[in-house]
């Protein structure tokens, strides 16, 4: 039993540090958006669509001077996959940090938003990200507006996805 309370304290202190170091890069953030904007990924494709026996699967791909972004909405697993591409971080160890708010395409009613984040040494990372803790109607039509960030360790250098992400969006179909 004392073997657990120490792995529970353990993982207890750990997220707190990670908590404040979020904050802290959060905060970071922010201030380097307001002064520098160069990091940012600039939107130059807003999104593709495919077609494939009448399932609409769309991707957004966003490059910038720094790297790509990439969202993929897998309707089986009713997940987002997700991949940045940072050449400037190669060898680097990058944490991403994002988070999705979903409408309706229809009405543009608000449902929720999801978050997810993920890591790894660059240049390239990916992962993905279930649809949790909002609720959607199976054959509904949705958008996804992504914001999000990649901090570069130990430099703490902030790589951003661009605005576009979200003001364009990807739709998908629940």
């Amino acid at each position: 039993m004392k073997k657990y309370f120490k792995i529970l304290i353990a993982l207890s202190v750990i997220f707190i540090i990670g908590k404040s170091f979020f904050n802290m890069s959060y905060a970071q953030a922010e201030d380097q958006i307001s002064e520098n904007t160069d990091n940012t990924f600039e939107m130059y494709e807003a999104k593709k669509m495919e077609e494939d026996n009448n399932v609409i699967t769309p991707f957004g791909t966003f490059w910038g001077s720094d790297g790509t972004a990439t969202f993929n909405y897998m309707p089986t697993a009713r997940s987002f996959s997700w991949t940045l591409n940072i050449p400037a971080a190669s060898g680097a160890f990058l944490s991403f940090t994002c988070r999705a708010d979903i409408y309706t395409q229809s009405t543009g009613a608000f449902k929720g938003s999801m978050y997810f984040s993920g890591g790894g040494y660059g240049p390239s990372i990916s992962g993905v990200a279930d649809i949790n803790g909002v609720s959607l109607t199976k054959g509904v039509s949705y958008i996804a507006r992504f914001q999000g960030e990649a901090v570069e360790s130990p430099s703490l250098k902030v790589y951003y996805v661009s605005p576009q992400a979200y003001d364009n969006g990807i739709p998908f179909m629940y």
